[in-house]
């Protein structure tokens, strides 16, 4: 199944998107001379911060080493999705996940951080970005269709 062409048509569709919103999300923010811009009152604007760490700031002040953690977590996902037998939504789910994490991980090393820029205005929330929504909203997918297909295997 992975060397089906639909399946690398969809990996690259995935991949160009999330390029392309993280890019067109920043160009439109550093148009706002890095002011607050709200998007939809009440639940969520626009605000630039760097992030030099990982998430939630965790690695702060040490990019190196984040850097190293998130290569490292890339390759996990890589291999897995490589030699893992899953289905195609679980395989999607990880590779949202591996394209919005290499997406930060080259914005890590060309800008020296992370540019968070998504704020929540209905509670207290770090900023984040579009590729750290896909990780997470990725890796949701990945890890409730390996759940129930590691379920199914099992009864």
């Amino acid at each position: 199944m992975f060397r089906s062409k639909q399946f690398i048509a969809c990996l690259c569709l995935i991949a160009a998107l999330v390029f392309a919103i993280g890019v067109a999300d920043e160009v439109c923010l550093r148009a706002s001379d890095g002011g607050r811009v709200t998007l939809i009152k009440g639940l969520i604007g626009l605000q630039q911060t760097r992030n030099t760490g990982a998430a939630f700031g965790i690695f702060s002040g040490h990019k190196g080493l984040a850097a190293l953690v998130s290569g490292a977590a890339l390759a996990a996902m890589l291999a897995f999705m490589l030699l893992g037998r899953m289905s195609l939504p679980a395989r999607l789910g990880l590779a949202a996940a591996l394209t919005g994490g290499a997406y930060n991980l080259v914005e890590r090393f060309s800008a020296g951080g992370v540019t968070d820029y998504f704020e929540l205005e209905f509670m207290r929330f770090p900023l984040f970005n579009c590729a750290d929504v896909c990780v997470c909203a990725g890796l949701m997918l990945f890890a409730v269709c390996y759940l129930l297909e590691g379920r199914g295997q099992r009864e």
